[in-house]
């Protein structure tokens, strides 16, 4: 499977899983992924959220 290709003994690779599983689980476009800011990012409800897409 694809996320799990990267090396996450790396961090280089634990970089590319994270990016992965965001553009497949959200169906994000790479563009949009590429200008996540960390404060798009939130945990509510023990649950990570992407705000104002």
């Amino acid at each position: 499977m694809l996320v799990q290709a990267p090396n996450v003994g790396m961090m280089r690779g634990k970089r590319d899983r994270a990016i992965i599983s965001v553009l497949v689980g959200c169906g994000l476009r790479r563009s949009e992924v590429a200008e996540l800011k960390l404060e798009d990012i939130q945990q509510r409800d023990e649950r990570w959220v992407i705000l104002d897409l």
